[in-house]
């Protein structure tokens, strides 16, 4: 058995201890140098967004479920943007509860600053375009959209729920933040936004965060474990 997390890990120990304890953790590897290459062309993504060097970009990469909790991301723009009039939002992806979402942007008065760019490929111009990643997810294995954020230079604030506080070292690339909180996060948000050099350290410090999280290391895991696999089916085979 594969786990992607210590978290999933710890999941399956309350069902199956015995299965937890055989688990191997390979974690779900991001091509690193996609993201960081797209750094170069961020300006010109901005623009073509219709972002200014002024404007603070908050993105989400995800599925529009409400597992990735994007409404509580909505809520706490709602309450961080009069204290950072600059905020924007910059949502990719789509999902079965877009339309509910949407709605409830209208609702909270959002709809000035929350860009829908729907689902994209690739998503890295996207990402290297944001100033902050936000991940309030309400639950999360591991979460390949924060990796890919961080490759891309962009602090993470996440929900401190599954294997989200494996990919993000609080207070070195990002922030952790009490799930199911807006206010919270509300809070993270404008803390970094107004600290923009702790942003900006937290940026430095985050491709080396992600680089343990390498689509190749990954690989050659997995290939070790089948190796091993197929190497202990033979000795079977044999006796």
């Amino acid at each position: 058995m594969i786990v992607v997390s210590e978290a999933v890990r710890a999941a399956m120990a309350r069902v199956d201890p015995a299965l937890a304890r055989r688990a191997v953790t390979i974690v779900n590897g991001v091509d690193l140098a996609a993201f960081a290459a797209a750094r170069v062309t961020r300006r010109e993504t901005r623009a073509a967004l219709g972002y200014g060097d002024q404007d603070l970009v908050i993105g989400a990469v995800a599925r529009f479920d409400r597992r990735k909790g994007l409404d509580l991301l909505l809520e706490a723009a709602a309450a961080a943007q009069p204290r950072v009039p600059a905020l924007r939002l910059l949502l990719v992806g789509d999902g079965p509860e877009r339309a509910r979402l949407e709605s409830h942007a209208a609702m909270l008065g959002l709809d000035a600053i929350v860009h829908w760019a729907g689902a994209c490929a690739p998503v890295s111009p996207f990402v290297a375009a944001m100033d902050l990643f936000a991940a309030p997810s309400r639950t999360e294995g591991q979460g390949v959209a924060l990796v890919e954020a961080l490759a891309a230079g962009v602090p993470v604030v996440g929900a401190r729920v599954g294997g989200i506080p494996e990919v993000v070292a609080h207070g070195r690339c990002g922030l952790l933040v009490e799930p199911e909180s807006p206010d919270a996060l509300a809070a993270a948000l404008v803390r970094l936004a107004r600290e923009p050099e702790t942003r900006a350290a937290m940026g430095a410090a985050a491709s080396g965060q992600a680089g343990r999280f390498s689509l190749a290391e990954s690989c050659a895991r997995l290939s070790r474990v089948y190796d091993q696999l197929f190497a202990a089916g033979e000795e079977r085979a044999a006796a």
